[in-house]
């Protein structure tokens, strides 16, 4: 093929910049992409496992990990998600980490919530494109250790209907179902109760200690909504609520003292059997001065009731659950139960 000549006789050849220009360029665009791969966060961790070893069951645990920005773009933690919520939590002190920056991350765990070998994680979820997720192994051998279990009875105390200025006496009944002593740390009421000192010092395993409470009607007539708080060496609650509950009426609307067991009717389920499932609620309030206890129920009967056993001491009141199963076919006379009470005869002297 021949080539194609210029007026001059000359051949024509395509024009080129000069080879050390385009080897310039060349550098040059792969300068830029090497910098903008570069241009991003980095996480690092110092350390990306703890090793609890073997600990008491109990206590809390801490530890505190470095998160550093090794990047030169800012690092953003999205989440910290824990396997376990009731044992495990981690909380960032910062979730944006500037580049060559640090935060850091405090590990929590709860070792009176779990027992045994252990196998636990924390996630970080990040904007780092190499690690948008790292994971924290937890691990090691929580061992049950002898502690107090608390329990209160009761948990609420209906004082029912005060007048203003009236004052109503209970009596709290604490008991350790837990296999070491239990020590009461702490008895905080709240305005209108009043607490004495426990009797005593601590409760054995088994045991069950006394504390005195009242509490006094305000003057304006409303709901009753106070508490007594009660602190103790119990490693899984050592703070317990007792509810006050009740109302403040006025003089002429608060009937007489009332002594002895009252039943009142809390809630009833549909009128007649066959409709779904039965249920009904009744209250029993005891002004008696010793404890009274509903003991069983009649074998014979359709119903179930709960509590039972159920213990209610003096100026307390329990409320007494019945449910009829669904779609029974009962005429509306049969549907009832009957309940076994075992009452003091002889009271202790006042």
């Amino acid at each position: 093929m021949r080539k194609p000549r210029n007026q001059d006789g000359t051949s024509s050849r395509p024009s080129c910049p000069p080879r050390q220009t385009c080897l310039a360029a060349v550098l040059g665009v792969l300068g830029v992409l090497a910098a903008n791969s570069y241009s991003q966060p980095r996480l690092a961790l110092s350390d990306d496992a703890w090793d609890l070893g073997q600990v008491n069951q109990g206590p809390t645990l801490t530890k505190e990990v470095k998160v550093d920005n090794a990047g030169d773009e800012p690092l953003e933690i999205t989440a910290v998600e824990s396997s376990c919520p009731t044992c495990l939590a981690g909380q960032m002190e910062s979730k944006t980490i500037p580049p060559t920056g640090r935060a850091k991350l405090v590990l929590k765990f709860f070792s009176a919530n779990v027992e045994g070998k252990q196998a636990k994680h924390v996630i970080l979820r990040t904007n780092d494109p190499g690690q948008p997720e790292k994971k924290i192994a937890v691990t090691g051998v929580v061992v049950k250790a002898p502690r107090p279990k608390i329990k209160l009875e009761p948990e609420t105390w209906d004082v029912g209907l005060a007048a203003p200025g009236e004052v109503r006496a209970a009596i709290l009944t604490v008991r350790n179902e837990g296999d070491a002593p239990l020590r009461i740390t702490g008895l905080t009421p709240s305005e209108g109760v009043g607490v004495d000192a426990p009797e005593f010092s601590e409760i054995p395993p088994g045991g069950k200690g006394i504390i005195k409470m009242d509490y006094t009607a305000g003057q304006k007539p409303g709901l009753v909504k106070e508490h007594l708080l009660v602190e103790s060496t119990d490693p899984t609650s050592p703070t317990k609520v007792v509810a006050v509950t009740g109302y403040v009426a006025t003089p002429s609307a608060v009937p007489g003292k009332s002594e002895g067991l009252v039943f009142t009717v809390v809630e009833l389920g549909p009128s007649a059997p066959g409709q779904g499932k039965l249920v009904a609620r009744y209250r029993i309030v005891n002004h008696l001065p010793t404890e009274v206890r509903l003991v069983s129920s009649r074998p014979t009967s359709a119903a179930t009731l709960t509590p039972l056993p159920c213990a209610v001491l003096p100026g307390a009141s329990a409320d007494l659950k019945v449910e009829l199963p669904a779609n029974l076919s009962l005429q509306p006379e049969a549907a009832y139960a009957e309940v076994l009470l075992r009452l003091p005869l002889l009271f202790p002297a006042r």
